[in-house]
């Protein structure tokens, strides 16, 4: 899904996807693999093509819902992201929990 070309969101789908995204911004959503493999949840990476944007969203399955997003660290996302993540929602029909 891309709202704007140099913004990509993109599923990740197996143990490597999750550790290297936890590495590269230094969280833990490599721990995320069996709730992904239980259908609990799936795991959305967010990246600018220039790389100055990254975040990693968690979606509660099967309500759709959007539990969590982080930056690296687990820093809560800029306004930027925010409006990023807001269109992708919008254009996916995700519901976006008011703490995430």
């Amino acid at each position: 899904m891309r709202e704007n070309p140099d913004i990509i969101f993109d599923e990740l789908l197996d143990s490597d996807a999750l550790f290297r995204e936890g590495r590269q911004l230094h969280h833990c959503v490599g721990s995320y693999l069996d709730a992904c493999r239980r259908g609990c949840c799936a795991i959305v990476s967010m990246r600018s093509l220039d790389g100055k944007l990254c975040a990693t969203l968690e979606i509660e399955l099967p309500g759709r819902i959007l539990v969590q997003v982080k930056e690296s660290c687990n820093r809560q996302p800029s306004a930027v992201v925010r409006r990023h993540i807001k269109a992708y929602v919008e254009a996916v029909g995700l519901i976006w929990k008011k703490s995430a």
